[in-house]
């Protein structure tokens, strides 16, 4: 069950050996978790700056899903969001496939601006992802 992913130790030099000493968690798809924990990143990551700035283009790209045109009666048109269909899209896979990497950034290191930018854009993946979810 640790090679297929379905629970992993808590301590990572013992991601292949079961001990009964050590301790482990699920790895679910669950409700009540975000959704960057249901993936776990297993490479090296991108510096946490270019992450979060691969981040924002991805959920820019799911956001435009959400636009469809709306035609009233013929005569307007109107941009109508349809949040459904972009959280079924695979822009959106993408997006929540790519999040995983955040689990792996080291962000101690950054100057006061990086993070800055680096949490600036986080918060507008989520404020975006929060509002078509």
């Amino acid at each position: 069950m640790l090679e297929k992913g379905i629970f992993q130790a808590i301590d990572e030099g013992q991601q292949r050996i079961f001990k009964v000493i050590n301790l482990y968690r699920f790895q679910i798809d669950r409700q009540d978790i975000a959704a960057n924990c249901i993936k776990t990143w297993n490479q090296t990551p991108d510096h946490p700056v270019d992450v979060s700035i691969k981040l924002v283009n991805l959920i820019a790209e799911v956001y435009q899903q959400a636009f469809v045109e709306d035609e009233n009666d013929g005569s307007d048109q109107e941009a109508v969001i349809d949040a459904e269909q972009a959280l079924a899209s695979p822009e959106y896979k993408r997006y929540i496939n790519a999040c995983a990497e955040l689990q792996a950034v080291e962000i101690l290191d950054l100057s006061k601006d990086q993070k800055v930018v680096f949490f600036l854009n986080i918060h507008q993946c989520m404020y975006v992802h929060h509002f078509l979810k």
